[in-house]
């Protein structure tokens, strides 16, 4: 393919849709903005096992404007779409939002097959997401809360400690993903929000693309001002950064300490 993929990995509440719309804001790189911004194209050639990517995409919950042949025609005779099939359609995407593209950004699940999927497409980037777990279990939480539902782990887990557990084996497996693969790099989302220009910066200059203060401004205002408040769950961004010491009881950070002590201390997060 002359568009390279690149992939963000995180687990859910890890700010993936921010970053993705900060990637896509650039000129160089194209992305389905449609919200939630998990257009699974290249995800469900890549990971053949990733079942729920190619249900998702032969459901046509996604729409391409008003011409839905292009998108989901070809694929009515075949189990995954093609090299072929996802440069065109990103072709098009690109064209309508008057882009020059190099890149086509989307997400991918934690303990996606990041190896084997670098050893089919070699110019595959990888961008794995960190968070503060804790964050991610308040966060979470709070979204299901916030919509009546139960998603992320409290989709596969009941009580307080099975889902730090469950979050905990996909942290672990989100860590180990192609750890030893090239053209891999690893951001933590506390910088991308403190520091998101310098951090927006790296990401640009990682892929060889427009780096400058322009571009990493523009790609910034623009993200922000997408913002809808979806997904949103805290007063502000800055809000959600830590947002645990204030709104975890004492009972759910002791279940951290136990199961993720470790790895709170390995990623430099203070353990309360």
């Amino acid at each position: 393919m002359e568009l390279k993929p690149v992939l963000v990995q995180a687990l859910g509440r890890s700010g993936t849709t921010f970053l993705m719309r900060l990637l896509a804001s650039h000129p160089r790189i194209v992305a389905h903005e449609r919200y939630p911004l998990e257009f699974p194209l290249f995800r469900s050639l890549a990971f053949p096992s990733d079942s729920e990517a190619l249900r998702t995409l032969k459901a046509k919950r996604w729409r391409f404007g008003d011409d839905e042949e292009l998108l989901y025609r070809p694929l009515e005779d075949q189990r995954y779409p093609t090299e072929t099939d996802i440069e065109r359609i990103y072709t098009k995407i690109a064209e309508e939002q008057g882009k020059s593209p190099c890149y086509f950004a989307e997400k991918c699940l934690p303990n996606a097959d990041i190896s084997g999927a670098m050893k089919r497409f070699p110019d595959l980037r990888v961008i794995t997401l960190l968070r503060d777990p804790r964050d991610i279990f308040v966060s979470a939480r709070a979204f299901n809360e916030k919509r009546g539902v139960k998603e992320f782990a409290e989709r596969f887990a009941e009580t307080d400690e099975e889902i730090v557990l469950y979050n905990k084996e996909r942290y672990t497996a989100l860590l180990a993903a192609g750890e030893d693969c090239r053209n891999r790099t690893t951001i933590k989302y506390e910088a991308l929000i403190t520091d998101s220009n310098n951090t927006l910066q790296n990401i640009f200059d990682w892929l060889g693309i427009d780096a400058s203060a322009e571009a990493v401004q523009f790609a910034s205002a623009r993200a922000r001002g997408l913002e809808d408040g979806q997904h949103v769950t805290s007063s502000s961004q800055a809000g959600s950064v830590g947002r645990w010491r204030e709104e975890m009881p004492e009972s759910i950070i002791e279940l951290h300490r136990q199961h993720f002590g470790d790895i709170l201390t390995e990623l430099g997060y203070p353990s309360g």
